[in-house]
């Protein structure tokens, strides 16, 4: 892949497809389960630019490290269902969100918790055994 190929092309495209009458509308169908997008000829031209760029725009640097900015403010209409609150790009695509350092610590905790009462079990076990054997030696 020539990257730096890509990236002229984009930006050629993105200086000769007008921003005027660039209008994309998300509505919500199916009960909310599913997303119906319907948009201007410019609105899917401009929508599929915003989203090449994606693949070439900076990490964000907060406390996802995959977050990237992804300008749609002028293109989303204002009649929109939703929106978006954030965008990721993450290479090889993980379906599974990387857990916060909150999660990891109960995760952490939860794992020595378990040990711990393991250990305990096999403690008690080996007294209530040595306190039977006792027993029936006497």
């Amino acid at each position: 892949m020539d990257r730096e190929r890509i990236a002229d092309l984009i930006e050629e495209l993105d200086r000769v497809v007008p921003h005027d009458g660039a209008e994309v509308l998300f509505v919500l169908v199916g009960g909310g389960r599913e997303a119906q997008m319907a948009a201007t000829e410019t609105g899917y031209l401009r929508f599929g630019l915003a989203a090449m760029k994606g693949a070439f725009a900076p990490f964000s640097g907060g406390k996802n490290r995959h977050e990237i900015q992804v300008d749609l403010a002028d293109l989303i209409s204002e009649e929109s269902d939703f929106s978006f609150q954030s965008f990721e790009r993450v290479d090889p695509l993980d379906p599974t969100p990387e857990p916060s350092r909150a999660q990891r610590l109960v995760d952490g905790l939860l794992g020595w918790a378990a040990f711990a009462g393991c250990l305990a079990f096999v403690v008690l076990a080996l007294i209530g055994l040595g306190t039977a054997v006792d027993w029936m030696l006497r």
